[in-house]
């Protein structure tokens, strides 16, 4: 090749997608697309993969923002993009009516993320808080569960509208019980192989979503739509 870099090349088959990540490099130099991700991370190949959609640029600085908290704008963002690549609902032609833009007090014409997030809150993968959406607040792994599943829903990806955890489910987490918020969205992207949870029994419901565990789940989903 005389050209260096990274493309994803996918393959759809009966409706299903699956991606691969090429690497083309000239021999001594890096190709490493983020300074702040280098070959053999954890989730190297995810964040690449991430980043060859068109999902994530990375900062100007060139960096990923690796070790960075996933804020809720930003959420949005990664969906809506993701959503623009599979055709899911009308991400492509999406454009807010004034009726959208009055959805959130916090989200106005002009704004970095204004149309990802209405395009969101239009198919009710977010509803926001008392009126505002916070995207400048960080996102936890419960709200990213949420926003995941529902997501899911929009794309057709089988289970994610209709499943509903056994009792036995409700064990595979130490901090999710049956009857909490988002506890089902948790335990379907458990089922379906996007979480395992952490090491210590937990889902870290509560804990600041980092950019490089929301490239992984990501990925993972992706191979369900």
């Amino acid at each position: 090749a005389k050209q260096e870099g990274m493309a994803a090349i996918t393959v759809t088959v009966s409706g299903k997608s699956a991606s691969l990540i090429v690497t083309v490099t000239k021999s001594g130099q890096s190709a490493d697309r983020f300074s702040d991700v280098p070959a053999g991370i954890l989730f190297h190949d995810e964040i690449e993969w991430l980043a060859a959609q068109g999902v994530t640029m990375g900062n100007s600085d060139g960096t990923y923002g690796y070790a960075d908290s996933l804020n809720r704008r930003d959420m949005a963002i990664f969906l809506y993009r993701l959503a623009k690549v599979h055709g899911v609902g009308d991400a492509a032609s999406y454009v807010p009516s004034d009726a959208d833009y009055a959805r959130f007090s916090d989200v106005r014409r002009g704004d970095f993320g204004a149309v990802e997030v209405l395009w969101m809150a239009s198919h009710g993968i977010a509803n926001g808080t008392d009126g505002r959406y916070e995207g400048l607040k960080t996102l936890n792994r419960r709200d990213m569960a949420i926003f995941l599943a529902r997501y899911a829903r929009l794309a057709g990806v089988e289970g994610a509208g209709s499943y509903r955890p056994s009792a036995a489910e409700y064990g595979r987490f130490s901090d999710v019980s049956e009857g909490m918020f988002g506890a089902e969205e948790i335990l379907w992207m458990a089922k379906a192989g996007i979480t395992k949870g952490n090491a210590d029994g937990s889902f870290g419901a509560y804990g600041d979503m980092q950019r490089h565990a929301m490239a992984a789940f990501l990925y993972r989903l992706d191979k369900l739509v």
